[in-house]
């Protein structure tokens, strides 16, 4: 059924089960996943670095509302300088964000955010 969607060369993630009720175990194909949607359910955290000038509370507003429209399978930790060193603080368990690359260039854009990452 999935055949003539493979080609050959390709790069393809299969979705299903193993079947071991047999002598030699086979792998029982449901479905073909697309690899870069994988990657993005691969990354567990993002991380945000907050620029230094992000003191002032109309522009953390906008970040926090941005944040909170969003959700996802990613916790979110900010990275905050400070005189005596850098702080990272992990968010709540309510609050959480997709691990995609264009929530990421997004929340690039945002004031207060220096730099993003995933891991």
């Amino acid at each position: 059924e999935l055949r003539s969607k493979v080609q050959q060369d390709g790069i393809y993630a299969f979705r299903g089960k193993v079947d071991g009720s047999r002598d030699r175990p086979s792998f029982l194909v449901d479905s073909l996943e697309d690899p870069e949607t994988l990657q993005a359910r691969a990354i567990h955290e993002l991380h945000i670095q907050l620029t230094p000038d992000c003191n002032e509370e109309q522009k953390i507003t906008r970040l926090r509302d941005f944040l909170f429209g969003t959700s996802g399978n990613c916790s979110l930790y900010f990275h905050i300088d400070t005189n005596q060193g850098t702080y990272i603080v992990k968010a709540g368990s309510q609050l959480t964000a997709p691990g995609t690359p264009e929530f990421m260039d997004s929340l690039r854009q945002m004031a207060c955010v220096k730099e993003v990452w995933a891991v």
